[in-house]
């Protein structure tokens, strides 16, 4: 390599360019428009109006294609479109092309058009999906700064890897269980919220909020506050410095309504702390 300055520089500015271009083009074929390749039909209006016959807040794609796809139909749909983010999906899936044999094993086929399948999956419980949540940080003033959202789900409320708001993986009293991950930040609270969820079900099964410290955290004696919020309702619940889970039965709606979920500490060191709904 020459030692020139201006020679240097060119070089430099080379490499950059071939860098970016070399970028450019994995983006491209990873996340390419389907109006450019015509090869790939659009998601038809039946399609449509079968994802919107699911009832569902939000419809999953599986794959850049299929999410493309439903981006392009967005304006057309209920349903807010999201990538999947965790497995089992928890909603509705929309998918492109041949899939995997196990997907029978956790979705029946509802819709099948050409290249594209609609899955519904199996024995779903009309529970808050994760993926449909918005998440803001409240300061003691009462501003908020939302969440953003990343490519796998999460939000991100802060520069530090627990500051993410996503769903993992603890041990709660001896078990492994996946759950929302909410560790709470100081003198700030975190706010996450549902749209159009309902309280209640066909069967009358009443919708809980099920709140676990990872085993490993318990021993500060410290507990973490969560107040939620069904329309005009709302109940408190103390999770207590102990292993296990706990508990609170949430108001009867029969109609969905928005959920919202503030979650907060006095003091946040080793508040390991996540969330889960049941009906029961």
């Amino acid at each position: 390599m020459s030692s020139d300055p201006e020679v240097l520089t060119i070089e430099r500015n080379t490499i950059f360019v071939l860098t970016a271009l070399l970028l450019m083009a994995i983006v491209s074929i990873s996340f390419y428009n389907l109006d450019r390749h015509p090869a790939f039909p659009a998601a038809s209006d039946q399609a449509v109006d079968a994802i919107d016959a699911t009832g569902s807040p939000v419809i999953l794609a599986d794959d850049p294609v299929s999410l493309a796809a439903l981006e392009a139909r967005q304006s057309e749909l209920r349903a807010a479109v999201r990538p999947v983010s965790s497995w089992p999906a928890q909603a509705p899936l929309f998918t492109f092309g041949p899939v995997p044999a196990i997907y029978t094993d956790y979705f029946e086929t509802t819709y099948d058009e050409s290249v594209w399948t609609l899955w519904h999956p199996l024995d779903m419980e009309p529970l808050p999906v994760f993926d449909t949540a918005s998440v803001e940080l409240i300061d003691a003033q009462g501003d908020s700064q939302m969440c953003p959202r990343d490519a796998d789900g999460a939000h991100q409320c802060g520069d530090a890897s627990w500051t993410r708001i996503q769903r993992r993986t603890l041990t709660i009293s001896g078990e492994r269980e996946r759950c929302i991950w909410v560790h709470p930040i100081q003198d700030k609270t975190l706010r996450i919220r549902f749209s159009d969820v309902p309280a209640v079900d066909a069967t009358g099964k009443r919708l809980r909020l099920e709140t676990g410290l990872s085993d490993s955290a318990v021993g500060t004696g410290v507990p973490v506050d969560f107040r939620v919020r069904v329309d005009t309702r709302s109940v408190s619940h103390r999770h207590a410095d102990r292993r296990g889970w706990q508990s609170v039965l949430l108001p009867t709606l029969t109609e969905p309504s928005d959920l919202v979920i503030d979650v907060s500490s006095s003091d946040v060191g080793r508040r390991h702390i996540c969330f889960r709904f049941d009906l029961r």
